[in-house]
């Protein structure tokens, strides 16, 4: 190895994460990429991640999991599981029904027992998640499709805010993200660095018709249950602090596909069909992750210190409701629940068109006061007046 090469390389390794040095025999030069030459996304060594990496929010995560009462654990784990997929889904505005909810639910549950990182796990995946027409069998050039990300401004003007590869250049792209991100996986860097250089990637390459956002999430779960971020058998609700931070969700993708758009020369048809023009493969094999990883990481110690405690406390304060509930009228479990959700939305108090429901018809008003008592008290909600 030469002097100049280690100069160079320790050079890159002071700004940029990198990988193990492989000497490049034609060029002479030592390769220290974190995927390979074909496709490797890059992050910066930036203020903010050597901050976000100091906290160490694994240990973080592990000593809120381990303040969940033990009668309330295995619950809590499939209120989570269900939160996250409902929140994945609703980030992309729709409702899932219950048996692809439940099919997202149990990849999530059982995302680190399966090798992802492969073409085969991901089509089935794609499969169960959306809508069976717009399933694929394959990435989307088997059909020949260019996908894109836009908003209609009128009737027949669009907003265009993403490009995906072309189809004829997906299948060579999606084998290298495939192999650059089997090395990143088994790499020594953070785990949420590693998630971020994972499931960004996936979905600026866009390789399905449909689910590409949903999978791109399940990738970050895949990446941190892999490497062992929280405890065995647990997810926590990420999608859900993205769902309330949709600003900074948008911002992170846009970080990418913003300069990416004056790039690409292309053209639509009257049926909105885009064909681009130009070569543009290239742009996509060294995506610069930074800003995303950073936002990621801030996604990570939100969902970690706001929305995972609360949904903790939710469930501590669902029971207490219950239990104050049952000494005033012991309502069918049905019943209760609905009960318990209609005071959330409306202040603690049961509306008055909501007392006419059949269900509480037969109560009185004493009883109808006392079970809003209870549900006040629990959540400690103030009351209309």
């Amino acid at each position: 190895m030469s002097p100049r090469a280690t100069t160079w390389a320790s050079w890159i390794s002071q700004d940029y994460y990198t990988g193990p040095a492989v000497r490049s025999p034609r060029q002479r030069v030592n390769v220290n990429l974190l995927g390979s030459l074909a496709f490797s996304p890059m992050v910066r060594r930036s203020k903010k991640l050597k901050v976000a990496e100091s906290k160490r929010l694994e240990q973080r995560c592990r000593t809120v999991i381990a303040s969940i009462p033990p009668e309330l654990y295995a619950r809590a784990l499939q209120y989570l599981y269900t939160k996250e997929t409902k929140s994945s889904y609703a980030i992309e505005r729709e409702t899932p029904d219950q048996k692809r909810a439940q099919k997202f639910a149990d990849a999530l549950r059982e995302a680190a027992q399966r090798d992802y990182l492969l073409k085969e796990p991901l089509v089935a995946l794609q499969q169960v998640i959306v809508d069976p027409r717009f399933a694929n069998q394959g990435w989307r050039d088997s059909i020949g499709e260019q996908n894109f990300v836009s908003r209609s401004v009128g009737m027949n003007d669009e907003e265009m805010h993403f490009i995906a590869p072309r189809p004829q250049d997906l299948a060579g792209l999606m084998d290298a993200y495939l192999d650059a991100s089997r090395r990143i996986l088994h790499s020594d860097l953070h785990p949420v660095i590693t998630a971020a250089l994972v499931a960004y990637p996936f979905v600026f390459l866009h390789p399905f018709s449909d689910g590409n956002g949903r999978l791109h999430r399940f990738l970050i779960h895949y990446v941190l249950s892999f490497r062992r971020f929280a405890p065995d058998g647990v997810v926590f609700p990420i999608s859900a602090t993205m769902l309330h931070r949709p600003q900074d969700y948008d911002a992170s993708l846009e970080s990418f596909s913003k300069p990416l758009l004056p790039l690409i020369e292309y053209k639509q048809d009257f049926h909105g069909r885009m064909t681009v023009a130009n070569d543009t493969r290239d742009f996509y094999r060294y995506v610069d992750c930074t800003n995303l990883t950073e936002i990621l990481f801030s996604f990570v110690e939100e969902t970690i210190e706001k929305e995972l405690p609360a949904e903790i406390l939710f469930l501590q304060q669902y029971d207490t409701a219950r239990k104050l509930m049952r000494e005033v009228v012991d309502l069918p479990n049905r019943h209760a629940d609905l009960f318990v959700r209609l005071c959330l939305q409306n202040q603690g108090a049961l509306s008055k068109s909501k007392r006419q429901l059949q269900e509480y018809a037969t109560l009185s008003s004493d009883e109808i006061a006392g079970l809003e008592a209870a549900v006040a008290d629990a959540f400690a909600l103030k009351t209309k007046q």
